[in-house]
């Protein structure tokens, strides 16, 4: 692994979509961040990793009903290197950047270069390097209590990062980190102490929580490629392109409003759930009916999608969990195009999914924008 000449720091998080490619059999320990720290922040970097795989494969923790180890890529999830386990075979690697492809990962520029040092903070990896060899895996913080503990217990994670920031002389740190959930594993005023307050947070006057990323990742793409001392000259309240960078760390986004709608969160949040379940029944099944195939992949599915976005990315996706639910028509509709779905009866669930979508629009449309021309695409 090749290290950067610089003193600032990008922070950002892993993401819910991954690339399934199999990559790589052959576990790289070059590009591991455990080279740019000590042997015993090392060996509490690899037991926390170890912690949150044995939460994925033998606890009972489940998401939106389902087992953490039933779901499709941790089937494939095994004792690698990656994770501290002298095992060798049966395992498939691809670098974090190639691995993660999410909202912020899909707005970054391709063939991006890393001139200045960057970590991703991961809820099963806890500390990554972009070019890290990982595996493809399901695990998110708010998963399972203990996720969180195996990092913030004892300021694991930030130990780990603070030495981090000593052995590579680093003097700044710009904060990419949108989920609150991961921001919250970094103990910051230890951080900020170690680095003479100059820590900056980014937020948006437009977005709040994961509903930045792509705004995130564009504004990253950007940045990335400015001088050392351009970046260690941004100021608290400097302004770029929508982005807000920021010396305090606020609980939430000071831009965003709360917003005051007809329908309760609580029913929303309900609503959202069951699609997501229904979603999972869906694909968790190993055929798909060739009817429901069709309209998955029609072009009223993809209005749909697109207006899915469009309509609710103003929505603080950290209460109502919007973000996530887009993810999953996402892997939904990869699924199907990709031929990973073939055949089954699943059109009493595609209908449950399609009303309380339905239900969804209609709170849209009460609440925040127009979106006039729904009953036109066909889609009910």
């Amino acid at each position: 692994m090749e290290t950067p000449d610089s003193s600032t720091l990008f922070l950002i998080t892993c993401s819910n979509n991954k690339n399934e490619d199999i990559g790589n059999n052959r576990y790289a320990i070059r590009s591991s961040i455990i080279n740019s720290v000590d042997s015993s922040s090392g060996k509490r970097l690899m037991a926390g990793r170890k912690h949150c795989y044995r939460i994925i494969k033998n606890s009972s923790s489940m998401r939106n009903g389902i087992l953490l180890r039933d779901f499709g890529f941790n089937h494939r999830l095994n004792k690698g290197l990656d994770l501290g386990y002298e095992n060798l075979t049966g395992v498939d690697y691809l670098p974090a950047i190639e691995r993660y492809t999410g909202r912020f990962y899909a707005s970054i520029s391709p063939n991006i270069e890393f001139h200045h040092h960057v970590l991703i903070v991961s809820s099963l990896y806890g500390l990554l390097v972009p070019e890290e060899y990982i595996q493809i895996y399901s695990l998110h913080v708010t998963d399972d209590d203990n996720v969180s503990k195996s990092w913030s217990h004892n300021d694991r994670l930030t130990d780990i990062l603070i030495n981090y920031i000593q052995k590579n002389n680093l003097t700044h740190i710009i904060d990419f980190i949108a989920d609150e959930n991961y921001k919250n594993l970094i103990s910051w005023e230890m951080v900020r102490n170690q680095v003479n307050g100059n820590v900056l947070h980014s937020y948006s006057k437009q977005y709040a929580g994961p509903e930045m990323l792509p705004l995130l990742g564009h504004i990253f793409s950007e940045i990335i490629r400015w001088p050392n001392e351009q970046l260690k000259g941004i100021k608290s309240g400097f302004q770029y392109k929508g982005i807000v960078f920021d010396k305090s760390q606020k609980i939430m986004n000071p831009f965003f409003p709360k917003q005051e709608t007809n329908t309760a969160p609580n029913r929303l949040e309900d609503i959202i759930g069951r699609m997501r379940r229904n979603i999972y029944k869906i694909m968790n099944k190993a055929v798909l009916n060739s009817k429901l195939r069709s309209i998955i992949l029609s072009e009223e599915y993809n209005i749909h999608f697109g207006n899915l976005i469009g309509y609710f990315k103003k929505i603080n996706s950290e209460t109502h969990k919007i973000g996530e639910l887009i993810d999953d028509f996402s892997n939904l509709r990869n699924d199907v195009e990709y031929g990973k779905l073939n055949i089954s009866n699943s059109p009493d669930t595609w209908k449950k999914i399609c009303d309380d979508y339905s239900t969804l629009i209609k709170w849209a449309r009460e609440n925040y924008v127009d979106v006039g021309g729904f009953e036109k695409t066909g889609f009910e």
